[in-house]
């Protein structure tokens, strides 16, 4: 049962265009479910709803207690926290919410002394069929933020890879175009950087033959969604992973066992790559923007019924 007839107004911020985590859970949700409740966005000033979705970056505790004494507030803190003792220090402000949403399961320990835990996942946004056409020597593709790289920099310095590697990330300079060398990877004829931007990783979705990512070690790397690897498989390009790592283990749990970096034979097996493909299919209609829509629509449902009493 959704409450449409009541048009709630669900509130969404704050607004960081440009930032992934923004893009994907407030601009695009937002829009989606502009036909189920009255949808707002908001830059800095909390505007006047039944329901505040905190994308990443929380207001004051005076803030949010404020929005919390008239309407339900639900905190989505997608890489937000660096370490528990944050999460801890955060712990008054963290009660003031009717629902915490995690984007790795990994993170849901975390905050269930606190208040309620629901898990959602990013809806697929830069894919490609999974069945398009791939280039047998095309090179391995890697795309993330320049503050992720030092874990794939210390993997290549350390392993050799078959075939040449493509970074899309963001430069601190926009004017200027940091070389392989810049970032601190040893062997700079084999590694290329690129600036991102969503036309440039549509681009190389078809020019890569796979996919690369590494996490590292500390807590945010440890609790990254699942968001990049979900995108390459969903494109049917044949991704590695390590496999420590959260979305291995996110992978695995959902039944698709993900190549290892270290296992190149695997890796770029055609069996592998259909296997991929077929994944790939049932990843791109289990995570539309539809379904995650869909889903994030019951949440804000349950809590406005809860704040209701009924």
């Amino acid at each position: 049962m959704f409450l449409t007839t009541l048009n709630p107004r669900v509130a969404f911020g704050p607004a960081l265009p440009g930032n992934g985590s923004w893009e994907w859970n407030g601009a695009d949700l937002a829009e989606s479910l502009s036909g189920v409740f009255e949808t707002v966005t908001f830059e800095r000033e909390i505007p006047s709803c039944d329901v505040l979705v905190v994308v990443k970056f929380p207001p004051s505790l005076e803030a949010i207690r404020a929005v919390a004494s008239k309407a339900a507030v639900i905190f989505a803190p997608v890489d937000y926290y660096g370490s528990c003792a944050e999460i801890d220090q955060d712990a008054l402000m963290l009660r003031q919410c009717a629902r915490i949403v995690v984007h790795s399961p990994r993170l849901a320990k975390y905050f269930r002394s606190y208040v309620p835990v629901q898990g959602l996942d990013h809806h697929v946004r830069f894919i490609n069929s999974p069945d398009e056409e791939r280039p047998s020597d095309g090179p391995i593709l890697y795309v993330g933020v320049r503050s992720n790289l030092p874990a794939l920099v210390d993997y290549v310095n350390e392993h050799s890879l078959p075939l040449e590697l493509v970074v899309l990330t963001n430069p601190e300079d926009p004017a200027r175009s940091p070389t392989a060398k810049d970032y601190g990877f040893h062997a700079h004829d084999r590694v290329r950087i690129e600036t991102w931007s969503p036309e440039a990783h549509q681009a190389w979705l078809k020019r890569a033959s796979v996919a690369l990512d590494i996490k590292g070690t500390n807590f945010r790397q440890r609790h990254k969604p699942p968001t990049k690897a979900v995108d390459f498989i969903a494109s049917g390009l044949p991704l590695a992973v390590n496999s420590d790592s959260s979305s291995a283990e996110y992978l695995s749990e959902m039944g698709f066992d993900v190549a290892s970096p270290d296992d190149p034979e695997r890796w770029f097996s055609n069996e592998y790559r259909q296997e991929t493909v077929r994944f790939g299919r049932a990843l791109t209609e289990l995570y539309s923007r539809n379904r995650i829509a869909h889903r994030w629509a019951r949440l804000i449902n349950d809590v406005l019924m809860e704040r209701r009493g009924e």
